[in-house]
């Protein structure tokens, strides 16, 4: 899928039409770009090519006037033409296969990257319920302060710089989607999440491919070979609907190097279950207005010798 969709704007599906067909350029807006009324997920584009089409001012008002004909409305919403002339390449996620120009369409130079290929009005509702449940993740997972780069406020906040574990292995638990620990540079990254396929086929923006290993399996189950050897082990904020919350602690810290850090949200994990496994409170920290709470923790002096 495009970058554009992965760093969060609009998805773009793509459609060419037959603009001397009124009866498919009425299905087009009848059966689809209705869907896209009132969405700011997805975007429909409309191809046009000088050397196929009709003139480019003739198919625009022939879109419009189907447009008015099965909406009532003149104002073609979410729509963008896009020019084979000018815009050879333009970047989309998915095309609308139309019965007239669906073969020339899948081989023009328009699609430069496989794309999904919308087949039915069901399949763009599809996509148009993923695109807007990529967006709601975005902003549920750490919201406004969800790390992404070195001025991002939660790792500043927790006292945690860029370069802090360059060269060393960081580990994430449940992280959903999206790295946040892409934040650290240089570091060799593992990342535990068991919806990693269902996540990397349907969220557009999903990075988890750029972890240096991925397991597909439940965080609250240990895995051997990263036993004490983590400088950083976070837990993602999806432990808060995970059964087992409390052995995904557990198994953070066996993961933890005797100089290693922890970093969890605080609202989730209460203070006494820390204290009784010998944690030790780094630094909090909380965006302003907000409801959630971050925490850098530490075994205590004493677990860390023990």
């Amino acid at each position: 899928m495009s970058d554009r969709c992965r760093e969060g704007t609009a998805c773009r599906v793509l459609a060419w039409p037959d603009y001397r067909s009124a009866r498919e350029l009425r299905s087009l807006v009848g059966s689809y770009a209705r869907l896209l009324l009132g969405q700011d997920d997805v975007v429909l584009g409309l191809w046009w090519d000088p050397a196929h089409d009709p003139d480019f001012e003739d198919s625009v008002g022939a879109f419009q006037r189907a447009w008015i004909t099965a909406l009532g409305d003149d104002c073609p919403g979410p729509v963008e033409f896009h020019d084979a002339d000018t815009d050879p390449s333009p970047r989309f996620d998915a095309v609308i296969a139309l019965p007239s120009k669906k073969r020339e369409l899948l081989a023009s130079p328009a699609l430069t990257q496989p794309v999904r290929v919308v087949g039915s009005p069901l399949d763009l509702k599809l996509l148009i319920t993923r695109a807007a449940l990529a967006t709601r993740e975005r902003a549920w997972r750490w919201g406004p302060g969800m790390p992404r780069t070195a001025s991002d406020p939660v790792w500043d906040g927790l006292g945690l710089d860029a370069n802090a574990f360059a060269g060393a292995l960081v580990v994430e638990l449940y992280p959903g989607g999206r790295l946040r620990t892409l934040h650290f540079g240089g570091a060799l990254i593992h990342a535990v999440e068991p919806r990693a396929e269902d996540l990397r086929e349907h969220l557009w923006w999903c990075d988890l491919d750029r972890a240096h290993r991925l397991y597909a399996r439940d965080p609250a189950d240990r895995i051997e070979e990263l036993r004490s050897l983590a400088r950083l082990v976070v837990i993602g904020e999806a432990a808060d609907d995970h059964p087992r919350r409390n052995a995904m602690l557990d198994v953070a810290l066996t993961y933890l190097a005797d100089d290693g850090v922890i970093v969890l949200r605080s609202d989730h994990f209460p203070h006494a279950s820390l204290i009784a496994r010998e944690l030790e409170v780094h630094r909090c920290w909380a965006p302003p207005g907000g409801d959630r709470s971050f925490a850098a923790v530490r075994r205590g002096a004493v677990a860390a010798h023990a």
